[in-house]
């Protein structure tokens, strides 16, 4: 069983008729989409400011600054597990 069928069951117990049960998942799916693509496009925005951050991590290590690296990595690790 999908999870259309599933949600097809509950609606199908809760809606007056058939063409009630269609228009009820269709904006279920519809619903559910654009969370999904809202949340993996914030998630994909998180993913370049890491990637930006330790891109400048890696230049700063290579410019001799170790202690502003450090600083700016420990930063990020703490970011990202206070995101988790």
């Amino acid at each position: 069983m999908t999870a259309r069928d599933n949600l097809r069951n509950i609606i199908c117990a809760q809606a007056s008729s058939p063409e009630d049960t269609e228009e009820k998942i269709d904006a279920v799916v519809a619903e559910a989409t654009a969370s999904t693509r809202a949340a993996l496009s914030d998630r994909a925005a998180e993913n370049r400011e890491l990637r930006r951050d330790a891109g400048r991590a890696a230049d700063l290590i290579e410019a001799g600054e170790t202690a502003q690296a450090t600083s700016l990595l420990r930063s990020l690790a703490r970011s990202i597990t206070a995101g988790e």
